[in-house]
């Protein structure tokens, strides 16, 4: 199984407030033996996150989906469930 992360973040500090904001994009892959290629699980997807800390205990997380990605793609093959093997990629 293979698992693609790219992460951006950008931190703005103000006077009273913090706030963390950035996007995920993100694909899971298993390698298929057959045809020997990597076959996706999960297609690309991005995500938009804001973190914001105030003064007090106030936080709030808001999380969006990316603009430029408008499905969530989910593929289950019956070779993905029967494949007895798993390939680790570090």
């Amino acid at each position: 199984m293979y698992l693609a992360l790219d992460i951006t973040m950008v931190m703005k500090m103000l006077p009273n407030k913090i706030i963390l904001s950035g996007n995920l994009l993100q694909s899971f892959s298993y390698f298929n033996p057959y045809p020997s290629k990597w076959e996706p699980i999960l297609e690309q997807f991005g995500l938009n996150f804001d973190f914001v800390k105030e003064e007090n205990p106030k936080m709030s997380l808001f999380i969006s989906t990316d603009q430029n990605f408008e499905n969530l793609n989910i593929n289950i093959s019956e070779e993905m469930v029967t494949c007895r093997e798993i390939y680790l990629i570090s």
